[in-house]
């Protein structure tokens, strides 16, 4: 069932859009993660579900109920912010109370609630510490548990582990997670970092330009990318051009610009009807691996660069190109994940397709080729 259900969200600020025709449906209990680049407009929405901001055009139900044009205390919604907004001159306990007034719970009864929710966030006696005392970790809790405390229908989350340290954040977005599946309370997380969007979201909804390119579990956007803006975006990966080519029943591409113009299968990812011309094949490193011979749809390469991950590590290796292309072809280079101990830096390596690796996926219009993220 929907928690939460937006119909065509539109915004614009002048003349600029932000947002086009977003429309999304949040479970009860789920945790989405909005994911996208910087100005892509997922934190306009955040706004917008909030009621900081309102819609131009759109309706948005929470649990039921139209909240399109309704107050943000009205609601029912908790966040927090990037900055935590934590008042400083007030403690822990009056910071996580803040809100209970509006409820009208005062007294023992909003000092319950405080107890409950610190307790909740693993802050439990620490009603009376002052806020410039805690580390950024314990002031994020303290964030969390000021939301929770009124008893939000929906949690929304604002960038809330970018002013953390690399170590600390990760500390932080386990025990987030933790604590979101334990409360199970329904959130919308803002992020642009994918990891943290992989690591918390049982969904995650890709928007770019305002507007939505794909909503699915992590495994799906990885795996089966809606669009090339997506499997560019999420992950790393490799494009190559070539011509469209089918072999026994089997949709793949004969690479272009490479020695030998192997043919690597793939599926379809937005093959136009027909399209037999040139086409762009996605394939992600653990896609490829490093062979020790010349085989069937190998190609010659040499090893440019190991970025070492203990056991597996990614190798960049540069494609021998077409003898036949003339002039000064562009290099083609692909990032193959293999055991770190496959090859060192400038070795000859032979690249070819995993047997049984995940397919790669063929797109129309392609671009030229290059690369890896």
């Amino acid at each position: 069932m929907a928690l939460l259900d937006l119909d065509s969200i539109d915004k614009s600020f002048g003349d600029h859009t932000v947002l086009r025709g977003v429309s999304l449906q949040v479970a009860e209990g789920e945790m989405l993660a909005l994911l996208g680049p910087s100005g892509s407009g997922k934190t306009t929405l955040l706004r917008i579900l909030a009621g900081f901001e309102s819609a131009d055009g759109g309706r948005i139900e929470l649990a039921g109920e139209d909240v399109t044009r309704v107050s943000p205390a009205r609601r029912g919604v908790g966040m927090v912010f990037q900055h935590y907004a934590l008042f400083p001159h007030l403690d822990v306990g009056a910071n996580v109370a803040f809100g209970l007034k509006s409820l009208g719970l005062s007294g023992d009864e909003a000092a319950e609630r405080v107890a409950e929710v610190l307790g909740l966030v693993d802050l439990s006696g620490f009603e009376r510490r002052a806020v410039g005392e805690l580390s950024g970790g314990q002031q994020q809790r303290v964030a969390v548990a000021r939301a929770l405390a009124p008893r939000p229908r929906l949690l929304l989350l604002d960038e809330p582990l970018s002013n953390l340290d690399p170590m600390l954040r990760e500390r932080t977005r386990r025990a987030l997670r933790q604590l979101v599946r334990q409360v199970g309370i329904t959130t919308v997380l803002v992020t642009h970092e994918q990891q943290e969007a992989f690591d918390l979201g049982d969904r995650i909804a890709l928007l770019t330009d305002g507007q939505l390119q794909q909503v699915g579990p992590p495994d799906e956007l990885y795996e089966r990318p809606a669009n090339r803006f997506v499997a560019t975006f999420v992950g790393r990966r490799n494009l190559l051009s070539g011509r469209l080519d089918s072999r026994r029943g089997r949709l793949g591409v004969r690479l272009e610009g490479v020695a030998g113009e192997p043919w690597w299968p793939g599926v379809d990812g937005g093959v136009l009807e027909g399209d037999e011309g040139r086409v762009e094949l996605m394939l992600r490193p653990e896609a490829l691996r490093l062979v020790d011979s010349p085989s069937d749809g190998s190609v010659a390469g040499t090893v440019l660069e190991r970025l070492y991950g203990g056991g597996v590590s990614h190798f960049r290796v540069a494609l021998e190109v077409d003898a036949a292309s003339g002039g000064d072809p562009e290099p083609i280079e692909v990032e193959v994940l293999a055991r770190s101990d496959a090859a060192s830096v400038g070795d000859r390596v032979q690249v070819a397709p995993q047997p049984a690796g995940p397919p790669g996926r063929i797109w129309s219009s392609a671009r030229p080729a290059v690369t890896h993220r």
